[in-house]
């Protein structure tokens, strides 16, 4: 038994000593498409490529606007088109969902671009016009979605989340000549 044994073991090596060469020299899947290197037939990918063949672009990533937490309160880490489109593998651009916008998808967008009658602007611009009132004031420039979330600031005369309203003449009826009415 024992020299079966050790003839088998033998024989596994010289298997193993002949064709591991020979499948270690084989070429990766499409030779990782030239956007990565071979090594072991696995293709590891540069920067910008994924897949098995690194034929597939990767989509800028920027803060979730939601996942799962990873800690007490750790969350919104980096995600791919920020979780909220989804990538073009052929082009590396992400296609955002309604409603936001941005290279990853990390912005808000506001609201009908603001009818063309205001300016839109991130929450953090908002909070340094905060009247500071009675009490300690916080700083909302180190939140997470500081620089993501964004509004309307209306032209004067307009008026609504979108700017699309306009305030109505108010005073003195012009039709009536000089007189206050």
């Amino acid at each position: 038994m024992r020299g079966k044994d050790s003839r088998a073991r033998a024989l596994r090596a010289f298997v193993l000593a002949v064709t591991l060469p020979a499948i270690s020299a084989l070429p990766c899947n499409n030779l990782c498409s030239g956007h990565g290197n071979c090594i072991l037939r696995v293709c590891y990918c540069w920067e910008g490529w994924t897949g098995a063949d690194c034929s597939l672009r990767t989509c800028p990533a920027d803060d979730a606007w939601f996942d799962r937490a990873s800690a007490v309160d750790k969350a919104h880490g980096k995600a791919e088109c920020s979780n909220m489109g989804v990538c073009d593998r052929a082009t590396g651009q992400c296609e955002c969902r309604d409603g936001f916008n941005g290279r990853a998808c990390a912005r808000l967008s506001c609201p009908n671009d603001c009818s063309q009658h205001g300016v839109c602007q991130d929450m953090s611009h908002y909070a340094t016009l905060k009247d500071p009132g009675a009490g300690q004031v916080f700083p909302y420039d180190q939140v997470w979605d500081s620089d993501k979330v964004f509004g309307c600031k209306c032209d004067r005369g307009f008026f609504g989340p979108d700017c699309s309203q306009r305030h109505c003449p108010t005073g003195d009826d012009p039709l009536t000549g000089t007189a206050i009415d």
